[in-house]
């Protein structure tokens, strides 16, 4: 059996190589961990205010939620707040409508967690809560 060349070895090392095509590099902005830029910096954040005491505890794409047949949303982080309420932050770069409208159904649909649309403008996080079926409006 051949072994692989020095420098595909040496790419593979780095994390350089995405599964399924062996010899493309990586796209632009995507970690090794299959999360963007911007939710490993939204994860170091969420680390910070767990150290803080602000959160209890969070975890990545730790739970999918049905919107309907064949659709389903996996929100980027779960959080649990000190005062026992779990909320979903969904962090994006830009807003595009159908990802919104999908975290909006999900704000519908599961009334037991808060929502959140987070995201970051001239280095700081700006937040958005969606409002669910219980929300005094």
């Amino acid at each position: 059996m051949r072994s692989l060349p020095a420098h595909v070895l040496r790419a593979a090392g780095r994390g350089e190589l995405v599964a399924g095509a062996p010899f493309a590099p990586r796209p632009k902005g995507v970690r090794p961990s299959g999360r963007s830029r911007l939710q490993a910096s939204y994860a170091e954040e969420l680390e910070l205010r767990r150290i803080a005491g602000e959160i209890r505890l969070f975890r990545e794409e730790a739970i999918s939620l049905r919107l309907a047949t064949r659709t389903w949303i996996r929100p980027d982080f779960l959080v649990w707040a000190p005062h026992g309420c779990l909320e979903f932050h969904e962090v994006k770069g830009h807003w595009e409508d159908d990802a919104r409208a999908k975290l909006k159904i999900a704000a519908e649909l599961h009334a037991w967690a808060s929502f959140v649309a987070v995201t970051r403008r001239a280095g700081a996080w700006q937040f958005e809560r969606l409002p669910g079926p219980l929300a005094i409006r």
